[in-house]
């Protein structure tokens, strides 16, 4: 929890950020998963201590009044990069 909560004073110290949020894949199947049966197939699962620690994480950045984003259609990356290209300001970046 302190490397959560020390990266998120980092980000804010160093970046200043007009906008903040973080984006959670969700647990439960996509799309994707329907149209291709082998998605994530052979990816390992969570370490059962980082899924144990996901609730105390989102306490944390809530703490922080930092938007928590989820999308049950759409990934993490997707959600971000679509964000991105919508905003008028090219000088936006993810971190």
């Amino acid at each position: 929890m302190l490397g959560v909560t020390n990266t998120i004073v980092q980000v804010l110290e160093k970046e200043n950020p007009h906008f903040i949020g973080v984006v959670f894949d969700v647990s439960a199947p996509t799309f994707r998963h329907e149209m291709f049966p082998e998605y994530k197939a052979h990816r390992d699962e969570m370490p059962e201590d980082l899924r144990k620690s996901i609730p105390y994480i989102r306490k944390i950045i809530e703490a922080f009044n930092i938007p928590i984003i989820e999308n049950r259609v759409l990934k993490p990356t997707t959600l971000l990069e679509l964000w991105q290209k919508k905003q008028k300001n090219k000088a936006l970046q993810l971190i």
